[in-house]
């Protein structure tokens, strides 16, 4: 009897902590295994509404009727996180994503590189999500892709903080100022779809809004960033039955 209780305790220790591994993204705890990892991640497998996904624009259905995106933000001392994943910046400060009469508080900026949405096959250089919420059930992500290009004075700014999170391990917390409207490229038209989360545990009922005008940043800084920070995208998954929309 204390033999079998003994194997019964060894089997589900064994088993509590297959589903509390924690998730990265390559290896056996890589996107393809999420859902092994954890009950909750079940939609990372299951879902029918995934994020990223790949965008087409010959078979983009042109909408003029979408809402207009605007912008309230403002100049913050905000904290740059390293979460072992990637790297965010986290607001505390009133910061609102505006559509129509609605306001939607920008929480955090998530940072991927390579992008995690692929357009027309090809990948960006990186891609900023500007995470949005105005409820638990209502959240908005507006997407940034990331060029090579002219220097970005803000992007400079956050680079110049990494130089104390060498690695992705060093999981220290640091502070800088800026205006989150400087890592927005000024453009009206971008794609729009129905998705999730792209990390653990891939939460549904995101509407994404993905810019088509690239923000530039220089060749130095994305090289700075992509020494810590590189292949944390997830890969694509499928669009299924789903409408991509576009904005005239």
């Amino acid at each position: 009897m204390q033999i079998i209780i003994f194997f019964f305790l060894l089997f589900f220790s064994n088993f509590a902590f297959a589903n509390n591994k924690d998730w990265n993204y390559k290896g056996e705890n890589g996107p393809a295994h999420w859902y092994q990892l954890n009950p909750e991640n079940a939609l990372c497998f299951q879902g029918k509404f995934q994020s990223p996904i790949q965008i087409i624009f010959k078979d983009l259905i042109l909408k003029s009727e979408l809402p207009h995106l605007e912008f309230q933000y403002q100049q913050e001392l905000l904290h740059l996180v390293n979460n072992g994943h990637f790297l965010s910046l986290v607001f505390q400060k009133d910061q609102f994503l505006i559509l129509g009469k609605d306001h939607f508080q920008l929480k955090q900026i998530d940072f991927h590189f390579p992008s995690e949405h692929v357009v027309n096959k090809k990948y960006f250089d990186g891609e900023l999500q500007f995470i949005h919420e105005k409820s638990s059930k209502e959240k908005y992500i507006v997407s940034i892709f990331l060029k090579r290009g002219q220097r970005n004075e803000s992007f400079a700014a956050i680079i110049h903080n990494l130089k104390k999170m060498n690695s992705l391990d060093n999981k220290k917390n640091e502070d800088i100022f800026i205006n989150p409207i400087d890592l927005v490229p000024k453009s009206g038209t971008y794609i729009s779809y129905q998705g999730s989360f792209t990390s653990p545990p891939c939460t549904e009922g995101v509407t994404w809004f993905l810019l088509t005008k690239q923000l530039e940043v220089s060749k130095f800084h994305l090289q700075k960033i992509r020494e810590i920070f590189f292949l944390n995208n997830r890969p694509v998954q499928s669009i299924g039955l789903r409408e991509v929309t576009k904005k005239n």
